[in-house]
């Protein structure tokens, strides 16, 4: 198992975001060929649970996972430049030779040591550090803190449910109850797959349980009644849209917006 931990983790990252729709149409990973240019331009070989991100997950900007902190492979060049940039302003050098892997609006940036771990820690460059420290080792490894960005995702992604704009209400004025039914069900189809997985690899274990923290029993339930209440027409992920059964619709926004509560 050892030698696949790490797709493997990253492939089932890949299936829950894909299911939930997280980053919709934005989830894709690079080629190997990719990779190797970022390789071949540093001389040695990324840690191997970083390839795996960028094989799975890593190519391009995802505003929703990352929460605006710009950390794919279509980002290299901006984060090198920020990086360069800000060494240079602060006339900081490292003592071993690091990579950077994303930047924050230009706050800071995250890297690790390479050549040190397959699975790497990660630290925080501080530009204007209150301690007079620019480097804080943050106490994650690279998929620890992968898994803080998952579990950051699920309880952020329905507040945006309820930003609507007036094409999409003249489109559909339940459209906010219909992100919510989507979402419910793609937690409950996330939620069997859970109970009925077989596996040993700890860190799809700790996938799943940071979903099942998210999707509690109370969450769980209430969304199963709400589903009971519509049918679905079952079609492909990107064409899917909730119908409700031909009857009179009575729900008030507010029971909708009191939603968020629950699951945030």
């Amino acid at each position: 198992m050892a030698e696949n931990i790490y797709k493997d983790f990253f492939s089932e990252l890949k299936y829950f975001l894909t299911e939930l729709g997280i980053d919709q149409q934005k989830i894709a990973g690079c080629s190997d060929t990719e990779i190797l240019s970022i390789e071949d331009r540093l001389g040695t070989q990324l840690p191997e649970a970083y390839k795996e991100y960028l094989k799975s997950i890593g190519k391009k900007f995802l505003f929703e996972f990352f929460d605006a902190e710009q950390m794919s492979f279509e980002d290299y060049e901006d984060i090198n430049e920020y990086v360069t940039e800000t060494l240079m302003e602060t006339g900081f050098s490292f003592e071993k030779e690091a990579f950077p892997i994303s930047h924050r609006r230009y706050d800071y940036f995250r890297f690790f040591y390479l050549n040190e771990s397959e699975n790497p820690d990660i630290w925080f460059f501080d530009e204007y550090p209150q301690n007079g420290e620019h480097t804080e080792k943050s106490g994650q490894t690279f998929v620890q803190m992968i898994l803080i960005f998952f579990s950051q995702a699920l309880t952020n992604q329905t507040a945006g449910f309820h930003w609507v704009s007036e094409e999409e209400t003249e489109r559909n004025e339940n459209v906010v109850r219909d992100r919510y039914l989507k979402w419910f069900e793609a937690n409950v189809k996330l939620k069997d797959r859970t109970r009925t997985a077989n596996t040993d690899n700890p860190f799809v274990i700790e996938l799943y349980e940071r979903f099942s923290t998210y999707f509690s029993p109370e969450n769980e339930k209430a969304a199963t009644e709400e589903l009971k209440k519509y049918k679905h027409k079952s079609t492909k992920r990107s064409q899917q849209r909730v119908v409700p059964e031909p009857v009179k619709i009575t729900d008030k926004q507010s029971f909708w917006t009191a939603l968020k509560r629950w699951f945030s």
